[in-house]
């Protein structure tokens, strides 16, 4: 069986209800046979992600409280991401072109793949062969062209932000704003990753003793690793 957000919170829902000593029939737990949160006093939700069901072709439900649209918990229906002239497969979360009513769903001069055409997402004007790749964590291919990641170079090092994706692929620079930190640098005992590999301060670390009190002789019996010249170490 799967739980969705949506189902979780609305357990939830009831739980607080139930502590707070409530009855399900109180307008403060949604009752009263109102199908809206408005004027409504709560529980509500708090995030998006309490309320979406997970489902593709019936949009991101969405949190606000308020809103005419929304349910007693204060979730308010998403929008269809598919456009006219489309049908939706939920079992591959994407929006199919009806070729035969138009090739090119989403207007930007590119038709669908299905269509013969390149537009790697003809519900979505914003992305088509012609768009400039943007540099996002969330890995959206603007341009249609896996390869490209966007071109933020901030320190000008020759490696791009690591928050720059396309898909599964990123940059590789892990701190943009210093140039002598990417892929190939020098490590450094300084307490932070200066070639990206994930790690901090290997290799350069020495092995010594700690030194509570200062007096230059390390405890003997607290033996550690850190970087030469680190206070209370010996």
């Amino acid at each position: 069986m799967t739980i969705t957000n949506r189902q979780l919170g609305g357990w939830l829902l009831v739980l607080a209800c139930v502590g707070a000593g409530l009855s399900l029939g109180t307008s403060a737990c949604g009752g009263g046979g109102g199908g809206d949160s408005d004027g409504g006093t709560g529980p509500f939700c708090t995030s998006t992600s309490a309320c979406d069901d997970g489902q593709f072709c019936n949009g991101t439900e969405r949190c606000v409280p308020g809103d005419p649209a929304a349910d007693a918990f204060g979730c308010a229906p998403g929008a269809p991401p598919c456009l006219e002239g489309q049908t939706c497969e939920e079992a591959d979360d994407r929006c199919v072109t009806t070729c035969d009513v138009t090739g090119d769903a989403d207007g930007d001069g590119h038709d669908a793949p299905e269509c013969g055409g390149l537009d790697c997402d003809d519900s979505d004007a914003r992305r088509n062969p012609d768009a400039t790749e943007v540099c996002d964590p969330d890995g959206v291919d603007e341009d249609c062209d896996p390869t490209t990641l966007g071109d933020r170079d901030a320190d000008r090092d020759g490696v791009l932000d690591a928050r720059c994706c396309n898909g599964d692929v990123c940059g590789e620079d892990c701190a943009d704003t210093r140039a002598d930190v990417r892929p190939g640098s020098p490590e450094v005992c300084d307490g932070f990753d200066n070639d990206c590999d994930g790690s901090v301060d290997e290799g350069v670390q020495v092995a010594g003793y700690r030194d509570v009190d200062g007096d230059q002789h390390g405890d003997p019996s607290e033996g550690t690793m850190a970087c030469a010249g680190t206070p209370r170490f010996s």
